[in-house]
């Protein structure tokens, strides 16, 4: 049952300015801003990177519009235990890729390409299943390099003369899966992402508008809070695709958020399985 008339009354309106607020900080965790500036920025089109940013916000959304949408209408809160349990496996998550990013810095060194946490899992798999399909499809052979050189050049050329030059064994993959960021991968990932710590706390705010003026007060307030996700989301897209794109392609400064990257998710992750992420900082309180 909706009650429109409960929409208009302070307790409605509180519910709605809280649910906006909710929805426009949690759409700014660290999370959602390493996956949608890999998303976006690295894209060499900006309207596939804006696509594919939206695309993010598309996936978790409908995850979060679901939980909310089951919790209203069961008219109770999630069972308890369900917070703690996804908060540890995001963690041992954070920890595992963590460390997995360290690794990468060390063995790639000048090729270190960053990425956001969920990516690299979807990457390893699809890279596992490729590699399980199209084993021996891969192509091996030697070709000179120049040395200290960022691209290849043909032996005849006037570069490769000028400079010495080496020849070794290189294999091409028919396909860079891991940096394959399509539509399903960034909706993929979103998803992922709406199924993380924070979100089950946040339906308590859509179980009070739903005792207090219905099923549909809760929908409308759960919908409110999925605008402010969405336009914060919105915003680091725009600014990951158009704002600071040229400097994510400078490996220094990859291998600088790398570095940062890594050690803040072996440190979150920790928390997250200690059961203390209550310390993290928010940009916004609630």
């Amino acid at each position: 049952m909706f009650d429109p008339f409960f929409m208009t009354t302070g307790l409605g309106v509180g519910l709605m300015a809280s649910a906006l607020l909710l929805g426009l900080r949690h759409g700014i965790d660290w999370d959602h801003i390493a996956a949608i500036t890999d998303l976006s920025a690295t894209q060499q089109a900006p309207r596939r990177g804006l696509l594919l940013g939206l695309l993010y916000a598309a996936g978790h959304g409908a995850v979060v519009l679901v939980i909310g949408t089951l919790t209203i209408i069961a008219g109770r809160s999630l069972p308890d235990g369900v917070d703690a349990f996804f908060g540890r496996l995001v963690g041992a998550t954070l920890i595992l890729l963590g460390g997995y990013v360290l690794w990468s810095l060390w063995a790639h060194r000048d090729d270190f390409r960053m990425q956001s946490r969920w990516m690299m899992v979807i990457g390893g798999v699809k890279r596992l299943v490729a590699r399980r399909r199209r084993r021996g499809e891969a192509i091996e052979h030697e070709h000179p390099h120049a040395a200290h050189a960022d691209v290849h050049h043909e032996p005849d050329s006037a570069h490769t003369e000028a400079q010495p030059v080496h020849s070794h064994a290189h294999t091409h993959d028919p396909d860079d899966l891991a940096a394959d960021y399509g539509p399903r991968a960034a909706v993929a990932v979103g998803m992922l992402h709406g199924v993380g710590a924070e979100t089950p706390t946040q339906v308590v705010t859509f179980l009070a508008a739903a005792q207090a003026g219905g099923v549909g007060a809760g929908l409308v307030v759960l919908v409110t809070f999925l605008i402010g996700l969405f336009l914060s989301n919105t915003a680091i897209t725009l600014g990951a695709t158009y704002g600071f794109k040229e400097a994510m392609q400078r490996r220094s400064v990859q291998r600088t958020l790398g570095a940062v990257t890594a050690v803040m998710s072996l440190v979150v992750g920790i928390l997250f399985v200690l059961g203390q992420d209550a310390v993290l900082p928010a940009f916004f309180a609630g």
